[in-house]
């Protein structure tokens, strides 16, 4: 039983400092967001690493930051062409499937290898960024809390009640032993 109940307090911790963190960054990521954008981001959220050396990521998926457009990040994959260039097939672009550029990508940057895609995470960030997203984020923190706080008082209430039964079978004990004693002592006395 002690067993079970030091594998949910240490469940419940890590629930907990998960959602915590959860918060925290999500909170982050939407003031960043919010200063670094003027259009919120919808979609998928990319991961990068911070290498920029194109030669050395060939194959890989690489993330171009198009200068033209502030919001438009577009994911690549960095290949060789035959005459010595680098070749940028879109992976998830709408605009064209194969871009050739020869060197330099020209009115690109080239802002990362891509390391994990976070699907949907977009759209959380923008509804978190309306009023209703962040009253939702404040009511779901306010829950955990209260369920992480409401846990200890439970217990401290189930054991007063414990207690005020304990007293309670005391007493009737106390009284039954009072009127058995009591029903002797007449027997006693009408003898």
């Amino acid at each position: 039983m002690k067993e079970i109940k030091k594998a949910l307090a240490i469940l419940k911790s890590a629930v907990f400092i998960l959602f915590l963190a959860i918060s925290v960054i999500l909170t982050a990521s939407i003031v960043n967001s919010k200063n670094e954008f003027s259009t919120p981001r919808i979609g998928p959220i990319y991961l990068l690493s911070s290498e920029y050396a194109v030669d050395g990521n060939a194959g890989k998926i690489i993330v171009i930051h198009d200068t033209g457009t502030e919001n438009s990040k577009e994911n690549y994959i960095a290949a060789y062409t035959h005459s010595g260039g680098i070749a940028f097939k879109n992976v998830e672009g709408y605009k064209s499937n194969l871009i050739l550029m020869e060197g330099d990508p020209g009115g690109f940057n080239i802002i990362g290898r891509r390391i994990m895609t976070i699907p949907y995470l977009g759209y959380l960030l923008n509804f978190a960024s309306t009023q209703l997203g962040l009253a939702a984020i404040m009511f779901a923190d306010l829950l955990i809390v209260l369920s992480f706080v409401s846990l200890p008082l439970m217990d401290i209430f189930k054991n007063s009640s414990k207690h005020k039964k304990a007293i309670i079978r005391k007493r009737k004990r106390r009284n039954e032993r009072y009127m058995e004693e009591g029903r002797l002592r007449k027997r006693s006395a009408v003898v």
